[in-house]
């Protein structure tokens, strides 16, 4: 019964015009009282796209929210109509629309749509797939299977099958061929960094210090955590697409140039930039960092968390073979990779480095364990001084009392017409590249050098190859804005505009619309006299005395320990490290006399950077870890069915995190 009557409902939802505006009204009204999301339900069903049903359009955020709104309103609604024994009550108010389905336009539409469509669904270039249309289309489709799975068989939304992406598995070979590639490459250039070969850096290393033979054991067993940070925003994108670049996403928290990026990794890894950018975006890295693990008894370093506040930590079976690093940033490691004409490293930092040769971080990373006990950074440190001694306990802060406003007003949905789509541009011809071109001189003046450089035969070739590729880019351009598609799709943008010009205004005239405004002036009214009590109130003025008494209790403890024999001690012997030369800096470059005295490094700054090469997703992540906000709803459950454990990193060293049963 109840399956019939939600069918009934979405049916309704989708074909407005079946019934009067009365009946309808009417209808919404007694819906919205068995259940508020049965509401939601009737506005958002009808604006599903067929596009992305039938797999021809990849779906964006916006879609997946609006079908997980219908998909949850629906079975709400379905709950709470049985728990009130309203079921019978919901099929009599539908059962008038029942007799109207043959004549319902807008549902039939698009179930005819749905049926018309093949049962498997191309990938848009009709070849392969781009990166992340096979996983958000596949999921999409998931969702449309479990929103069928409410409806009665004659009002189902029939989906499409997404064939395989067989371009991962290929993806993940060629990253694996980059990796050893690189390898094989970098043989040559190990004597750079001082040693003759591996085994004589790994001696030096052990007979240096006993830091030095635990970070250097350490690292030969792996027991380290391979981590990436992401923003907590991410946590809706990564169960469905993965881990993407900044050339897939189009952001960045740290320098977004993806050309950059593919000249730094071009040369970084022996290629010319020309076919390196031509490569797959999902083949090319993604950037993350060398992490301790809890247990190790080191402090973590932040340099990486502007990058994010959640951090994912991944399986090395599925990564190291496809992983590479660099002692710090490695936008500041291409300065030794040559040039795009002189492409041959300097030295072994002009490589991504191999994981394989991760003994070489030992040096770069070792100050920073000894001297301050964080890990695992590349870099100078300051030398250590005094150190002075803990101030005693402080009184508790007094906590002012809550203050509860009012529930806000919530603002009736606006309507939004569906935006026409721009037809398919056309492809544009590869622009140029400035190959070969003159390059100063040693001793020759920048006038000079420009001078040569604007009447090189060279540069005068470059300039007529892009003078016709901007003539063909322009002739391209003009064909596309006069072609009949390119003219209808802009009409019907104007009557787009026209249409939502005209239901923009009826929304602001609506009654529901002013009810709403009157209902926020009203909100802010009561904020304001909420507050006026608040302030007026017996408790906030008892915090206020509590929070002066603790400020003058508080002050008197910091200027008795400020005035302390100890504390005296410190300042003099803190005086004394200074004119003594003291303050300096202790950096990878500081061995000399030891063991690693022969170590090639430059002072390197930042986290030990990661490359990781390829496709990379969930299943690739063993833990977890939050720093901020625990995970929750449909996230939580992803981690969950992946068997991913959870650390929460609010505290230091993280703990593993177990949610509450209260946690939805």
């Amino acid at each position: 019964m109840s399956l019939r009557v939600l069918g009934l409902l979405l049916l309704l939802a989708l074909s407005p015009s079946v019934v009067s505006a009365a009946s309808c009204a009417d209808l919404y009204a007694r819906l919205t009282a068995i259940h508020a999301d049965l509401g939601t339900a009737f506005e958002e069903i009808q604006k599903l796209s067929p596009a992305v049903i039938r797999g021809e359009k990849t779906p964006k955020w916006q879609d997946f929210d609006q079908l997980d709104r219908i998909l949850e309103a629906v079975r709400k609604g379905k709950a709470s109509a049985a728990e009130q024994g309203k079921l019978k009550e919901l099929e009599d108010a539908l059962h008038e629309v029942e007799q109207s389905i043959a004549e319902n336009a807008s549902f039939a539409a698009l179930r005819e749509a749905s049926k018309a469509a093949p049962k498997v669904a191309l990938p848009a270039s009709g070849t392969t797939y781009a990166p992340t249309e096979y996983a958000l289309k596949r999921q999409y489709q998931h969702l449309l299977w479990e929103l069928n799975k409410e409806l009665p068989q004659g009002l189902k939304i029939r989906g499409v099958r997404i064939p395989y992406d067989s371009r991962k598995p290929q993806l993940l070979a060629q990253a694996r061929q980059i990796v050893a590639s690189q390898e094989k490459r970098f043989d040559p250039y190990f004597p750079n960094s001082g040693f003759e070969d591996r085994e004589s850096l790994k001696t030096a290393i052990r007979s240096f210090s006993d830091d030095a033979r635990r970070l250097y054991d350490r690292l030969e067993a792996e027991q380290v955590e391979l981590a990436m940070n992401r923003p907590e925003e991410a946590r809706w994108w990564v169960p469905r697409v993965g881990f993407q670049n900044q050339r897939i996403t189009g952001t960045s928290k740290g320098s977004m140039d993806p050309d950059h990026r593919d000249k730094v990794e071009a040369l970084m890894t022996g290629g010319v930039k020309a076919k390196y950018a031509a490569l797959d975006a999902e083949l090319k890295p993604n950037y993350g960092y060398l992490k301790p693990r809890p247990e190790d008894g080191l402090k973590q370093s932040t340099a990486a968390f502007q990058y994010g506040k959640d951090t994912y930590i991944f399986k090395k079976d599925r990564v190291r073979d496809r992983l590479t690093w660099t002692a710090g940033d490695s936008f500041g490691s291409v300065s030794y990779a040559g040039t795009p004409e002189r492409p041959g490293p300097k030295n072994w930092q002009g490589f991504f480095v191999p994981w394989k040769d991760r003994a070489l971080m030992v040096p770069d990373m070792l100050p920073s364990v000894q001297e301050e006990r964080i890990g695992y950074i590349a870099g100078s440190v300051a030398r250590k001084g005094a150190i002075a001694p803990p101030l005693p306990p402080l009184p508790r802060e007094p906590v002012p009392p809550e203050l509860t406003y009012p529930p806000k007003p919530v603002q009736p949905p606006r309507p939004v017409l569906p935006e026409p789509e721009l037809p398919t541009l056309p492809k544009l011809p590869e622009a140029p590249v400035a190959e070969g071109l003159p390059i100063p001189r040693r001793g020759e003046s920048t006038s000079d050098f420009l001078t040569r450089y604007e009447v090189s035969k060279e540069y005068r070739q470059f300039q007529e190859r892009f003078q016709k590729y901007e003539e063909e880019v322009a002739r391209i351009q003009a064909t596309f804005e006069g072609s009949e598609a390119y003219l209808r799709y802009q009409a019907a943008l104007e009557e787009y505009k026209a249409k939502s010009r005209v239901l923009d205004k009826a929304y602001d005239l609506s009654d529901e619309y002013k009810r709403y405004l009157h209902e926020q002036r009203e909100y802010s009214q009561k904020m304001e006299r909420y507050y006026n009590e608040y302030k007026e109130s017996a408790e906030y003025k008892r915090y206020l005395e509590e929070y002066a008494r603790y400020r003058s209790e508080t002050q008197a403890v910091i200027k008795a320990h400020k005035e302390s024999a100890p504390y005296k001690k410190y300042l003099e012997e803190t005086e004394k490290f200074r004119a003594s030369g003291g303050g300096g800096r202790l950096g990878p470059g500081d061995y000399k006399g030891t063991a690693l005295e022969p170590f090639y490094s430059q002072d390197h700054y930042g986290y030990l950077e990661l490359q990781y090469w390829g496709p990379l997703g969930l299943d690739d992540v063993e833990i977890f870890e939050f720093r901020v906000t625990p995970p929750s709803g449909e996230f939580l459950r992803e981690l969950q069915k992946r068997g991913i454990r959870i650390r929460d990193g609010r505290v230091e060293p993280a703990v593993e995190w177990v949610p509450p049963a209260s946690v939805p």
